[in-house]
């Protein structure tokens, strides 16, 4: 890869990789990747997309992936959607991005849609905590 070139990635719709710096390593800098794609509805789909771009980057000798935004799931304009399926960063999609970085030996950086620590029974809420803002949070991560 040559640096500051986009490549498409064939088998993904509406994706786009770019290497930032491929011969950072020689001038002391650090060799980043970009990542554009649609965030899909499942969660599973989105890892193995994740998983694609960070294979490529760093294949490419990325040690960096910079990827976008709601990363769990996303329908459209329907922000309720990415809502209802916030996980805590403890969750299922976290534990996946923490293993596509050890596996790959890549930085990922993005953000993801986080639910609040509260529990699911109403009655064993404090009177404290009900007024706690019970919001989803899109937490940027850097994962390593």
């Amino acid at each position: 890869m040559r640096r500051g070139t986009t490549y498409a990635a064939p088998s993904i719709e509406n994706c786009e990789f770019k290497l930032v710096c491929s011969s950072c390593e020689d001038s002391g800098h650090l060799s980043v990747a970009v990542a554009q794609f649609t965030v899909a509805e499942e969660p599973e789909r989105n890892l193995e997309i994740i998983d694609g771009f960070a294979r490529d980057a760093a294949a490419g000798g990325a040690k960096l992936l910079v990827l976008p935004e709601g990363l769990i799931a996303r329908r459209g304009d329907d922000d309720s959607y990415a809502a209802a399926r916030a996980q805590s960063l403890d969750g299922l999609f976290v534990d996946g991005l923490r293993r596509i970085s050890a596996q790959r030996h890549i930085v990922l950086m993005g953000t993801v849609h986080v639910a609040p620590e509260v529990s699911a029974l109403e009655s064993d809420i404090s009177e404290s905590m009900k007024d706690t803002d019970s919001r989803v949070s899109n937490m940027f991560l850097v994962i390593r």
